[in-house]
């Protein structure tokens, strides 16, 4: 009997999102679809969620990073839980009745796990510091440091191996007692010329060390840092040019304009990437 992980990974993504309804463009050797989980400006037009590609059985929104296998891709279009999701692809005969069951096996390597599930890199999410964590009865986690501007650790942030949320508590927490801090590759490469980026969460900053390995990137924990990691920030950056890479909402812009005068204070030359429906890109 095939294990679970052959099963899903052997699924043709394009195939499932067309069973699902969701209308699936070929551009080149890529698929693309509207993304399932957050709507996007153009994105009926200009669809960047892609499907397939070296991996076929993965899809991944280039616009707000989210992304995964079949049964997130069912759960994302169904709005429904793992149980269903998994219920659904059985009865479409995408997976043997009574094969695979909700309940996934523990991951060797919970870093491999999350960089599979999101579409990133696992150097990239490496080059983070990030360490697996394992608790029996428990899902793994990565676990990912939060530094000072010297580098020293003021805590982790926590994200379950398998891409889900920790209850109604969202997708990423810090554990109890810890203090903000910035999240990047350290020790920091030598930024001499080069624009450092900011990015708006710890997600962010591993789709652009995917996608540009060696960029220097440095990220918040999410848009709300507090006061100590502003501070941080400033030390660390102090004088340099930076680029801004908030989120298309609210609480994007708020950060934005909070690290845009933060930053200016220091003397550092500020400019943005204008945010189109998504996070990092």
């Amino acid at each position: 009997m095939n294990s679970n992980h052959e099963i899903l990974d052997s699924l043709d993504i394009c195939k499932v999102a067309e069973t699902l309804g969701l209308k699936v463009r070929e551009n080149g050797s890529a698929a693309y679809c509207q993304c399932p989980v957050n709507a996007h400006e153009h994105d009926e037009s200009q669809p960047r969620c892609q499907l397939g590609g070296e991996k076929s059985y993965l899809w991944h929104c280039h616009k707000c990073g989210e992304g995964g296998g079949a049964v997130g891709l069912v759960k994302a279009v169904r709005r429904c839980g793992a149980a269903e999701a998994f219920e659904w692809l059985r009865e479409k005969c995408y997976i043997p009745d009574r094969t695979v069951e909700p309940q996934l096996p523990c991951p060797e390597n919970p870093l491999e796990e999350l960089a599979r599930r999101r579409g990133w890199a696992v150097e990239a999410v490496e080059a983070l510091g990030a360490v697996g964590h394992e608790q029996n009865g428990r899902p793994a986690e990565v676990r990912l440091p939060m530094r000072d501007a010297d580098g020293q650790i003021t805590g982790w942030r926590r994200r379950r191996a398998d891409n889900q949320p920790f209850g109604t508590a969202g997708k990423c927490l810090a554990r109890k007692g810890d203090k903000n801090g910035l999240i990047c590759p350290w020790p920091l490469a030598d930024f001499t010329g080069d624009p450092i980026l900011v990015a708006e969460g710890e997600a962010d900053a591993a789709a652009a060390l995917s996608a540009l390995p060696g960029i220097p990137v440095v990220a918040t924990p999410g848009a709300n840092p507090g006061k100590e990691c502003l501070k941080h920030l400033r030390a660390l950056l102090s004088g340099r040019a930076i680029v801004l890479a908030p989120h298309p909402d609210d609480a994007g812009a708020d950060w934005r304009d909070r690290l845009g005068r933060a930053s200016r204070n220091v003397q550092c030359t500020v400019s943005y990437v204008a945010p189109e429906g998504g996070g990092l890109v």
